[in-house]
């Protein structure tokens, strides 16, 4: 998989999350719900195939490397 399968604002918003910053955080600089960010990053997971941010990472990387 690659970030290619992300929305452009699903790249921001897993970005932005590997970073550190809560759904909240996120929302508020991005002029979003935190229920849209939460919906944002519960895609991301189910498009690589992983359970929680510390995957999404680790995925995201390998993609970058790859690509």
């Amino acid at each position: 998989m690659t970030t290619a399968s992300l929305t452009p604002r699903q790249k921001e918003v897993c970005e932005l999350a590997v970073q550190g910053l809560t759904h909240k955080e996120i929302g508020r600089r991005l002029g979003i719900s935190y229920r849209t960010v939460e919906d944002h990053m519960q895609h991301a997971f189910q498009i690589y195939g992983v359970k929680n941010k510390v995957g999404l990472l680790y995925r995201m990387m390998e993609a970058q490397h790859a690509g």
